[in-house]
């Protein structure tokens, strides 16, 4: 998917992460074979969290998750993916990487197991920041730099997720040290 997903963007989605502090959000239509944001906005606050909600959603959608976020897609927005039958492909912009989540089957619903989905995988990838929820929303700073290693830890649980999900929804992860060029 980020092969159709101009450097430039992949900079300006890289940019929301790392110079605001809010979350963006943003349909993304095709534009002579290249994907371009249409619609942004800012994310709203929500229980203490920011949320995406557009009008309508096209096909492939758009958000980051600020540094102060999560830097993993959360059950929310893989779950969007599974019930919104127009969105096809999301692409969660976010401290590690890129984060593409797409679904097979465009006419279906998909019935996702919350807690599951959390307590097996998420807040797993969530424990790699090495910081308290408090630390992190006060500093903004994530203590755990990109490593090798953390990538092998995020494979494990994409795999994973992917296993649970099953063959009509599918994450990928791809590190920018791979996504962005110089």
């Amino acid at each position: 998917m980020t092969e159709y997903i101009s450097d430039q963007l992949l900079h300006t989605m890289h940019s929301f992460v790392y110079d605001l502090d809010v979350e963006i959000c943003s349909n993304m239509i095709s534009d002579d074979n290249e994907l371009i944001l249409e619609d942004i906005s800012v994310g709203i606050k929500e229980d203490g969290r920011n949320l995406c909600q557009l009008e309508k959603y096209t096909t492939y959608t758009f958000h980051s998750h600020p540094l102060r976020s999560w830097s993993y897609p959360s059950f929310d927005d893989i779950n969007k993916v599974s019930k919104n039958l127009n969105i096809k492909v999301s692409i969660v912009a976010t401290f590690w990487g890129i984060w593409e989540i797409s679904k097979e089957i465009d006419d279906i619903k998909i019935n996702l197991n919350k807690e599951k989905i959390n307590e097996d995988i998420l807040w797993k990838l969530g424990g790699l920041t090495k910081t308290d929820d408090d630390e992190r929303k006060e500093t903004g700073i994530k203590s755990m730099t990109w490593s090798e290693k953390i990538h092998k830890v995020i494979d494990h649980y994409v795999r994973k997720l992917n296993k649970y999900l099953g063959p009509n929804i599918y994450v990928k992860f791809t590190p920018w040290k791979n996504v962005l060029k110089k």
